[in-house]
């Protein structure tokens, strides 16, 4: 039976937030390298949740160069196909 207690709703809230925070180890301000074409270094200037994709969409600003942009899936980034994390 499911409890419609107050304290419970809002465990459950919270729960569920913080899952979907976890979901994200990936926020503004993180560092990638691009493995491919050169040595260049990406800042993550935005994470956007689109509906029509099952990953967030993620943009990307060249760190020496930041007229320079790029927008990537989650899941690239997530799995390193052409980019690493750098070290901060």
């Amino acid at each position: 039976m499911n409890s419609f207690h107050p304290v419970s709703l809002i465990r459950r809230a919270f729960d569920t937030a913080l899952q979907a925070k976890s979901v994200f180890d990936i926020e503004v301000g993180d560092r990638y390298l691009e493995t491919e074409g050169g040595v260049s270094v990406w800042v993550v200037k935005r994470i956007s949740d689109v509906d029509m994709s099952e990953f967030p969409l993620i943009s990307l600003t060249r760190e020496d160069y930041p007229e320079l942009t790029k927008t990537v899936s989650l899941s690239v980034l997530r799995e390193k196909e052409g980019f690493v994390k750098a070290l901060q």
